[in-house]
């Protein structure tokens, strides 16, 4: 939608909130909300902004697509509800844990959401597919959660999708 000849995005000033390296992918790598940011898929999501849709600036890359119906659309659902929290500084969609920790660990895990809260910690949400289990998401995250500094260590949990039926 456009108003007065700009879009939404351009009506944000982003260029002079972020810089010309992240709004024109100028650069292989910015430093936008602490995030590291390094290919063009990495870009803000292609939605309008609206007065009071401030959030969505929040979220940062795509949900993953697997053989499991509505795995990404469960992704989303998180990824919004969380960037709607007041305490929500950066969420991630499908990306690898280092974007957001001062110093890389190995390996990077990709949880399906990561959300950066502004106090420093760093929450992880893995959604179920078909082929998965509760215990070895968990486990996963509890691992990578040990591998953070300490005082980043945040929650995690794994979400099933709602209507999928588990057991075939």
């Amino acid at each position: 939608m456009k108003a007065s000849g700009k879009t939404s995005l351009e009506a944000l000033d982003l260029k002079g909130m972020w810089g010309e390296s992240f709004y024109g992918n100028q650069q292989s790598k910015a430093n936008v909300l602490g995030v590291r940011l390094d290919s063009k898929k990495s870009r803000m999501q292609p939605w309008t902004v609206r007065p009071g849709q401030e959030w969505k600036m929040k979220i940062i890359g795509r949900g993953q697509t697997t053989g499991t119906p509505g795995h990404a659309l469960t992704s989303y659902k998180v990824a919004i509800q969380e960037a709607k929290k007041a305490g929500a500084e950066t969420v991630l969609l499908d990306k690898g844990v280092n974007r957001v920790l001062p110093e890389s660990i190995k390996p990077n895990r990709r949880p399906d959401v990561t959300i950066q809260r502004t106090d420093g910690t760093i929450d992880q949400v893995e959604v179920m597919s078909k082929t998965d289990t509760e215990v070895r998401l968990k486990a996963r995250m509890k691992d990578t959660n040990s591998l953070m500094p300490e005082h980043m260590r945040g929650n995690f949990e794994v979400q099933e999708i709602p209507g999928f039926n588990y057991d075939k």
